[in-house]
């Protein structure tokens, strides 16, 4: 965001003119810094890293509306968070896939297995369970 500021300055008067020139207004960029913006993905991050405990009731509310395809495609981005939040390397390692499998895997378009989902999740220091609601 820019913020603009109106600094009034005088013209020099034109040799020869008969009146002085009219003073106009300039206007200048103010010298803010803008904060940085962060992505949703990078603050739910940082949510995670701060807050140990949030990544179960934020992968419950995701399950929650996992019945669509839409929702599917969040889950897993909610479990990608928590595995970018405990470091992907770490969880990876821990589930017994590669690195760049577990990014694949828990993309939008990801399809995971579920003892690849189960892994994970165990990776993550969490577990799959079931409830009648």
């Amino acid at each position: 965001m820019t913020t603009a500021t109106l600094a009034p300055t005088r013209t020099k008067a034109r040799t020869g003119s008969k009146a002085h020139a009219p003073s106009r207004l300039v206007v200048r960029k103010a010298a803010l810094t803008a904060p940085k913006s962060r992505s949703h993905a990078d603050s739910m991050v940082e949510m995670l890293k701060a807050d140990p405990a949030f990544a179960n009731a934020y992968l419950q509310s995701a399950l929650e509306d996992s019945h669509t395809q839409e929702g599917r495609a969040a889950l897993l981005v909610a479990l990608r968070h928590v595995a970018q939040a405990q470091g992907m390397n770490e969880v990876a390692a821990k589930a017994g896939i590669q690195r760049e499998s577990l990014y694949r895997v828990l993309s939008p378009k990801g399809n995971p297995t579920l003892s690849t989902l189960l892994a994970v999740l165990g990776a993550a220091g969490l577990r799959f369970s079931v409830a009648q609601g």
